[in-house]
């Protein structure tokens, strides 16, 4: 395997271990609700953002 693919491989997996990472802590945050406040922020934001970082990761892994 070319260093070039393999470095776009090691990127996807990283950036959908990051975006799994997020999810995993929103997920967290919206259940234990520290600051009610911030309930949109945890669950909304912070959602799609992993989303968005899974889905990126996964282009480059696949492509």
């Amino acid at each position: 395997m070319p260093a070039n693919l393999a470095k776009r491989q090691f990127n996807g997996i990283l950036l959908m271990v990051i975006g799994a990472f997020i999810g995993f802590i929103s997920c967290v945050l919206s259940l234990i609700n520290p600051i009610p406040e911030f309930y949109g922020i945890f669950l909304y934001g912070l959602t799609s953002i992993a989303i968005i970082l899974a889905l990126i990761g996964l282009y480059f892994l696949l492509e």
